[in-house]
């Protein structure tokens, strides 16, 4: 039982990862598009690589943390519907 509830958490830990990579990778396609927006709009040199650049690199390591750690190597497999339902914990009665 307590194997299984070490794998449910970190089961749990993995998709809190994925979700959260999924919303970086969300924000940063969204605010780059209005950078993207404002630079057509200004006059000058295209200045939008700066922090496409820079912001691109921390998604990419975020990325990699994500779906390249140890943890995951096992997990990405077993993680399915059954990861998703809500976590409850059940005491024995001995």
């Amino acid at each position: 039982m307590t194997t299984t509830l070490a794998t449910d958490g970190r089961q749990r830990e993995y998709l809190e990862s994925l979700r959260g990579l999924s919303v970086h990778v969300a924000i940063f396609a969204i605010v780059n598009l209005l950078i993207f927006l404002i630079d057509m709009l200004t006059r000058g040199s295209p200045w939008l690589f700066y922090p496409l650049l820079g912001w691109g690199c921390g998604v990419v390591m975020h990325a990699e943390a994500v779906l390249f750690s140890r943890q995951s190597r096992g997990l990405a497999r077993t993680t399915g519907p059954v990861a998703l339902r809500p976590h409850t914990v059940h005491a024995s009665g001995s």
